[in-house]
């Protein structure tokens, strides 16, 4: 078996995670800090503070207590093939690379519209990075909304990472900021871990 390197900073963090969890594959011993409530995870921190990482620990911890992935499913084999099985039900992006996609659409580009907004329902859990670094319009306000609140009516999660607070969402955002009010919601406190390597 040939093993790749991550695709992606989010392959990579989930790489990085899956490597501290036992060799038979056990339920994560409440390594991540928070979980989801049914509507979702609302992280919200200053840059740097971990958002993304706790996000990521937090949608693994979600799919061990669910019936997706549990012990009597785990195969044994290697770690590559593990975050494979995680990608199956699990989606990372970033709010401006999600709307940057379905912008392509309006080109004729790959899937349509509907299409994109339909499949990110199939995901058992969405992690959404970086909320509020999108540009803001009405379309993008009218997009994130449909695919969030899509997926609360679908009773799947969502995990969102922000530099902004509800509050500051609300000022822009009321519809969004409501349902962001309805999930777990964490403030995370501290500096940049990346100015302190």
């Amino acid at each position: 078996m040939t093993t790749t390197k991550p695709s992606t900073k989010y392959d990579a963090i989930l790489a990085e995670f899956l490597t501290k969890l036992p060799k038979r594959f056990q339920i994560v011993k409440k390594e991540a800090q928070y979980l989801p409530n049914d509507s979702g995870l609302f992280l919200s921190g200053p840059v740097g503070v971990g958002k993304t990482f706790a996000a990521i620990q937090s949608a693994v911890e979600y799919m061990c207590e669910t019936e997706q992935t549990t012990p009597d499913n785990w195969t044994g084999e290697p770690r590559a093939l593990k975050i494979h099985e995680y990608r199956q039900h699990m989606r990372f992006i970033t709010t401006t690379q999600l709307l940057l996609d379905i912008r392509k659409t309006f080109q004729g580009e790959g899937p349509s519209e509907s299409e994109i907004v339909s499949n990110l329902s199939r995901y058992r859990i969405l992690v959404l990075d970086d909320f509020g670094t999108e540009k803001q319009s009405d379309w993008a306000d009218s997009m994130l909304y449909l695919i969030i609140n899509n997926r609360i009516n679908d009773c799947k999660p969502t995990i969102i990472t922000s530099n902004l607070s509800i509050k500051e969402i609300a000022k822009v955002n009321p519809r969004l900021a409501s349902r962001f009010a309805g999930m777990e919601c964490v403030a995370m406190q501290g500096g940049d871990r990346r100015l302190k390597k």
